[in-house]
């Protein structure tokens, strides 16, 4: 199922293309209301609560493959991503992680591993035009990755 979220806000990437790519993760549905957002699924029919504002956003994204089949992806997060990615799936195991694409609910596993190699398989949602807006993301994402100073340490 498809759930948009209002109006979506976009991200200019360049000059061009505009997408929004976030992941949030399962919250109770007794914890404030107005740090929530109510999200339905159509198998089982229910619905879930997560919290307004994304654990993980397309800024950290560095990189993304075409699946093998029609609308999957594979997305790869720089270390901070990574490192967010692995925290969320260890600490919320039974619960959902919700990935929006422009505000629409396009994938909700129920987290059962932890993932800590950054990357986040989509097996669907994922349109042409998205996926080639996705990869201009996070080729300036993984330009701008790069450019960073390192760190000294003493």
């Amino acid at each position: 199922m498809l759930f948009t979220l209002g109006t979506a806000h976009t991200i200019t990437a360049g000059s061009g293309p505009q997408v929004l790519l976030t992941i949030h993760t399962e919250t109770s549905g007794l914890e404030q209301p107005e740090k929530r957002l109510e999200l339905p699924l159509d198998v089982p029919p229910f619905r879930f609560f997560v919290g307004k504002v994304p654990d993980i956003s397309h800024r950290l994204l560095v990189k993304i493959e075409p699946g093998t089949t029609p609308g999957s992806a594979t997305l790869y997060f720089d270390p901070t991503g990574t490192r967010l990615l692995r925290n969320i799936t260890a600490t919320n195991r039974n619960r959902r992680l919700a990935v929006l694409l422009n505000g629409r609910l396009i994938f909700s596993p129920v987290i059962d591993t932890t993932i800590d190699n950054g990357q986040l398989y989509l097996p669907r949602g994922i349109t042409p035009e998205n996926l080639n807006m996705l990869q201009q993301v996070a080729r300036k994402n993984s330009r701008r990755f790069k450019n960073r100073p390192v760190p000294h340490t003493n």
